[in-house]
């Protein structure tokens, strides 16, 4: 996050090329042109504007693979202090390539497998030769998911209380995304 801090003292115009060239430093070989053009536009160091513009295009391929709504993506960047007009350029210029960015990534061999359907079927053996009046749900699952070239599916197994158990466990991990100490750790990560 240290290396996008110039970011602060842009202007829109300025937030809209850094992000169009974070976008060209995703998709294209050519990577010192364009560094150089916007070195001397905002009178720094090509080595500083390659920083800035590797850290900029970092965030905005785990937004793009994150597919991000406005909210969660002001929220992500949050710590970037950024002014709102800057937040939205950003977020403009990721929905405009979101689908490039993430075309660009399965390219270089990074798959992101999405989901693409889940079945589910409620299994309940209400008696055999050995037991009777013994009621057990099962929750059959299959989940599949999609990534470059192949399909997944993933058949699963659970009980009911299982089943709630992951459900509070997903929606606790929800709630964490946007605690403070969250927003800690993953700026130490980046």
């Amino acid at each position: 996050m240290r290396d996008v801090s110039i970011m602060t003292r842009l202007t829109t115009d300025q937030t809209r090329a850094f992000a169009s060239t974070a976008v060209a430093f995703l998709l294209s070989e050519d990577k010192g042109t364009p560094l150089r053009a916007l070195a001397a536009t905002v009178k720094s160091r090509p080595e500083q504007i390659q920083k800035t513009v590797s850290g900029l295009a970092n965030i905005l391929l785990e937004s793009a693979k994150a597919r991000l709504s406005l909210a969660s993506f002001r929220r992500a960047i949050h710590t970037l202090s950024l002014n709102t007009e800057q937040s939205a350029v950003l977020h403009e210029v990721l929905e405009q390539h979101s689908q490039d960015i993430c075309h660009s990534a399965e390219m270089t061999g990074m798959p992101i497998p999405h989901y693409s359907h889940i079945d589910w079927r409620l299994e309940v053996e209400i008696a055999s030769r050995t037991s009777r009046n013994s009621a057990a749900p099962k929750f059959s699952l299959r989940l599949d998911l999609d990534e470059p070239g192949q399909s997944q599916a993933i058949p699963m197994e659970c009980s009911q209380s299982t089943l709630l158990h992951v459900q509070k466990q997903l929606e606790a991990a929800l709630s964490e995304e946007s605690s403070v100490h969250s927003k800690r750790f993953q700026r130490y990560i980046s």
